[in-house]
């Protein structure tokens, strides 16, 4: 192959029909585009730092296959997504690497960055590939979980009722929305239907599932958001990608749709291995776009974990836990943490049988994968269940990524402890655990938590993350004040900014203000959710993923009215106007219910009587200023990558 010169690029998915008009700013991301998606299925999430260590042993832990942990190819049951990460000082550009990670385990790369590698692999042959001397380890890419656990009600919950919305003409005209979720058109029967029926329009898919891949029920849930934001903005022209083939392809497509024009950008999707103490790549995908030259505005469901979290200083306690750890079959004794509360050394939880948990630990240190140091303190997430036996989590994440995810399905009704041990005296940090993510399936759990569940992309700093109150639980249907959902997230997670190169640790922290606000959901839906008999639609979508969606309509609405909008200028708006919940004073953050539920007419009247920006100052020709000319700025060039 002839050499190639290589430029940080974006490239433009066939689907484009070409070449971007407007060249973006050089971006630190790749899309490889000879990548074909391949076939996934349904949701769980699962981690460990030595992949092919983690598909035994889930395997053996869940009753149910590995396809419903990790990214798996159905049409190769064999190949699942791993994330490699290179040693210092190597390309990730190297073609002779590409090559020979391909004849090594088969791996296709699909994404990656300076440092990190994503793609497909072969699991029989992950031992090669991570005996590589330039890989530092491979780790695997745990499936994504939805945000949720036409319509009419979207609207009308906002106070946009039929007619404010006719007699203002807003529609959306001229706006363009993209939507980042599970898939939209699996199902082709059910979106023929959506359109004919006036439910959707016609959407500009640029990557999706292909057919097959859904198993679950959050199959075509894209089309579930779009389905709301039609309902409010018809008009707005809307564009669809899959944020389901792993974080780093997640972080490129957001960066893709917006250098494509899309002013207004939601996802309602998660990745339990994104970190939370740091911005992930996804999170700094979302600065990127909210950012010039794109200036868009950028739509995200809060989660839908209230706030089942521990937000904790490790500390050990007098109880100590003895086990077996990695390959070593040496029993050790660990130092186990004591949590504030009770300084009880684990957490109870009583589960019936069959529910599906998973139990996500991090703490506060540099990500490895995003050019750190990695841990420097070795925690480990013990689970000790009273139907049979313990799940130690055997990593040793020394130099890798400070995370911990377990998952486990009891056979039996059971009563779980969960353990924190640091398994190497490293220095004491701060760590989140995150109880059962996604399912509530807990019965009772002691202490009671009471910690922030809003993490990853929705707690970027500009992120506008969006929390859930029932449609039939807002003022426009009688409920004065609104009640939240009970599952809605709660914020409050420290974020570091920088890190300190002489200690390896994480600097400069700071708590964001999120979820920033709630809207509604549990609305009806001609095809997704929970199933209902009340006509004419058959189906109720809830959680956040649901209330998101109306944000990002509302948001096109007042770009309509007013398109140079700023960020600073619609958060102003909303602020002032969101009705608040009860005990919240009006236009102040509660970590639960951020500023309040959207007020719709309020703000979109806000938006439109704000003055214009004022234009700078002319000087005179006499008090002239020297000003030096600036260097002329060089356009990067989109260009397809060739391979």
């Amino acid at each position: 192959l002839p050499k190639v010169k290589w430029i940080i690029l974006l490239f433009v998915l066939a689907a484009s029909g070409g070449v971007l008009k407007n060249d973006p700013p050089p971006l630190d991301f790749v899309i490889n585009p000879n990548f074909e998606p391949v076939t996934v299925s349904s949701v769980l999430t699962v981690r460990a730092s030595y992949a092919e260590q983690a598909y035994s042993r889930y395997r053996s832990f869940s009753q149910s296959s590995i396809g419903s942990q990790l990214i798996q190819d159905e049409n190769d049951p064999s190949r699942i997504v791993v994330k490699v990460i290179l040693n210092k000082g190597v390309s990730s550009k190297s073609k002779k690497l590409h090559r020979l990670l391909e004849e090594t385990s088969g791996f296709k790369i699909h994404a990656f960055t300076s440092q990190t590698l994503e793609g497909f692999a072969d699991v029989s042959r992950l031992s090669a590939l991570g005996s590589l001397e330039q890989i530092k380890y491979v780790d695997v890419e745990p499936k994504p979980f939805s945000r949720s656990v036409v319509n009419t009600q979207s609207a009308q919950a906002l106070g946009l009722t039929p007619q404010y919305l006719s007699t203002n003409n807003l529609t959306g005209l001229g706006v363009k929305i993209g939507v980042l979720s599970v898939s939209y058109g699996i199902d082709k029967a059910s979106v023929a239907a959506g359109i004919s029926s006036k439910a959707l329009p016609s959407v500009k898919v640029y990557s999706d599932l292909p057919s097959l891949s859904c198993r679950g029920s959050n199959c075509d849930e894209g089309r579930a958001l779009v389905e709301i934001i039609y309902s409010i903005a018809p008009n707005a022209s809307i564009g669809f990608s899959t944020a389901y083939l792993g974080a780093y392809r997640f972080s490129l497509d957001i960066q893709y749709l917006a250098a494509l024009g899309y002013k207004v950008l939601v996802d309602d999707v998660g990745y339990l291995n994104e970190p939370v103490f740091q911005d992930g790549r996804v999170a700094q995908a979302v600065e990127k776009v909210s950012s010039a030259p794109y200036n868009a505005f950028y739509f995200t469901a809060a989660g839908n974990n209230a706030n089942q979290a521990f937000l904790e200083q490790f500390s050990a306690s007098s109880t100590t836990f003895t086990y077996t750890k990695g390959s070593s079959s040496v029993p050790v004794t660990y130092p186990v943490h004591g949590f504030t509360e009770k300084r009880l050394p684990y957490v109870e939880l009583s589960v019936g049988a069959g529910t599906p948990l998973t139990f996500a630990l991090q703490w506060a240190q540099p990500f490895a994968s995003l050019g750190g140091s990695g841990a420097l303190t070795d925690l480990d997430l013990v689970v000790v269940s009273s139907s049979g036996g313990s799940i130690p989590q055997p990593d040793n994440n020394l130099g890798k990524d400070p995370l911990e995810l377990v998952t486990f399905t009891p056979p039996a009704d059971t009563v779980i402890r969960l353990y924190v041990t640091n398994s190497n005296a490293g220095p004491a940090t701060q760590f989140w655990l995150m109880i059962d993510p996604c399912c509530f399936g807990a019965k009772s759990i002691n202490p009671v938590p009471n910690g922030p569940t809003v993490f990853g992309q929705p707690n970027s700093a500009s992120a506008i993350a969006i929390g859930a109150a029932p449609y039939s639980a807002t003022p426009p249907f009688g409920a004065s004040p609104p009640i939240i959902e009970p599952f809605s997230s709660f914020g409050g997670l420290n974020v570091f900014t920088s890190i300190n190169p002489a200690k390896n640790a994480l600097a400069q922290p700071v708590v964001r203000n999120k979820p920033d606000f709630i809207g509604p959901d549990a609305v009806n839906s001609y095809f997704y959710g929970a199933q209902t008999t009340k006509p004419p639609f058959s189906f109720v979508f809830s959680g956040t993923s649901a209330a998101a969606p109306s944000a990002a309509a509302l948001a096109a609405l007042q770009l309509q009215m007013k398109p140079n909008l700023t960020r600073a200028e619609l958060a102003a708006a909303w602020q002032s106007s969101a009705i608040p919940f009860q005990g919240q004073s009006p236009a102040t953050y509660s970590r639960g219910s951020g500023y309040g539920l959207l007020n719709g007419v309020s703000s979109t009247t806000l938006v439109r009587n704000q003055p214009p920006p004022t234009k700078p100052t002319t000087p005179s020709k006499s008090k002239k200023s020297k000003v030096k000319k600036s260097s002329k700025v060089k356009k990067s060039k989109i260009k397809l990558r060739q391979l």
